[in-house]
């Protein structure tokens, strides 16, 4: 989650600066910056190692509950620049969390203590607590998409085994259920007696009229 634009314009929002030994900064990461080149508090030339390699930082961003009452557009947003003393604290952090750095993960440093140096500027000394982003947590991700549920097949009827005993049982109950067939009528002849009342001529006539 970062922003190109804050890479290229500058933070946008304040640094934690811990002046007071016991002080805290913490919350829910916002943002992970791009490791950038520590400079001189001073001079504000770029930092090297002895080797003549750059000495980096990392710029995290919390949401704090931090406000300045002298500025009302203050959002509570505090950049860690993580180096030093305070890489160490962070990074033992992670390893007792199990985790690495993530956006929604809380982040809490707290200034504990100085150490005197050679270079005139005590050492600040921090100790840190991460906790990982909760699983399905919505509002620093994308919810995942449920798979789609598989439909059960429907079952399939199961023959039944009969003996030889029980078949021929149903064989002659099925046999007594059915009726039994019936024999074709004869045909039968029409006597001329019964053609001649049929169409209407008199008994007296012996003979057909054809």
């Amino acid at each position: 989650m970062t922003n190109p634009a804050d890479l290229f314009f500058g933070d946008t929002s304040k640094s934690a600066k811990f002046e007071t030994v016991g002080e805290t900064v913490g919350g829910p990461i916002v943002s992970i910056g791009e490791p950038r080149q520590q400079t001189d508090f001073k001079t504000k030339e770029p930092l090297t190692w002895k080797d003549g390699s750059p000495r980096m930082q990392l710029p995290v961003t919390v949401q704090t509950t931090l406000r300045e009452a002298s500025n009302p557009e203050d959002d509570g947003k505090r950049t860690l620049y993580v180096k030093g003393e305070m890489k160490k604290a962070i990074g033992d952090a992670l390893r007792t969390a199990h985790a690495k750095m993530a956006v929604g993960g809380v982040l809490t440093v707290t200034f504990s203590g100085k150490r005197a140096n050679d270079g005139g500027y005590p050492t600040k000394l921090y100790t840190a607590t991460y906790q990982p982003p909760a699983a399905g947590d919505t509002f620093f991700e994308e919810p995942a998409q449920a798979a789609p549920q598989a439909t059960a097949p429907a079952p399939q009827p199961q023959m039944v085994q009969l003996t030889p005993e029980q078949y021929a049982a149903m064989q002659a109950a099925m046999a007594q259920q059915q009726p039994a067939p019936q024999a074709p009528a004869a045909p039968q002849k029409a006597s001329y007696e019964q053609y001649a009342q049929a169409m209407g001529f008199t008994p007296q006539n012996s003979n057909p009229p054809f």
